[in-house]
């Protein structure tokens, strides 16, 4: 058995994975969570029109600003 616990803040995060030994014993390995926000940019308001629907109908060109 296998697990995962998180605790995120705006600063840092850490967490420990559990992992359940043969034995009945558990190992926990703690991990430092990257803490460099997501960045949002403007395009990802809207997402891209695939390929496959432009080849359809060319008047779906141009594609959504930033997905060129």
């Amino acid at each position: 058995m296998e697990g995962c616990w998180f605790s995120i803040t705006w600063k840092k995060g850490t967490g420990v994975f559990i992992t359940k030994n043969a034995d009945g014993t558990f190992t926990y390995q703690y991990l430092a969570i990257d803490p460099n926000p997501i960045v949002f940019t403007e395009k990802m308001y809207l997402i891209p029109i695939p390929f496959s629907e432009t080849s359809k109908n060319a008047n779906l060109l141009p594609n959504n600003p930033g997905w060129q």
